[in-house]
């Protein structure tokens, strides 16, 4: 079966999962504030999407799943005017 990352959609929701470690050890951060979404790589120019997470008064790690320590799972709705193909790459 294809990596759901790799054959998302346009229009699509996609899994954007990490894993966070502190001396080789799955982890929990301090926070995640946000996450960013690029077209091809990481340069100002090339930010597509941003969705914020830890914003005051939030109801934190929500909209974030973390199904064990250090583990996050975010669901991502892949905009309809995203280029196909393409490459993006998430920044936690």
């Amino acid at each position: 079966m294809a990596d759901p990352r790799i054959s998302g959609r346009t229009g699509g929701t996609i899994a954007l999962n990490v894993t966070f470690y502190r001396n080789g050890v799955p982890s929990d951060p301090y926070a995640i504030r946000r996450i960013d979404i690029y077209n091809n790589s990481e340069k100002d120019e090339n930010l597509v999407a941003s969705a914020v997470i830890a914003d005051p008064g939030s109801a934190y790690p929500t909209p974030l799943s973390n199904p064990s320590v250090g583990v996050y799972t975010f669901l991502f709705d892949v905009p309809a005017d995203f280029e196909a193909p393409g490459a993006y790459v998430d920044v936690w």
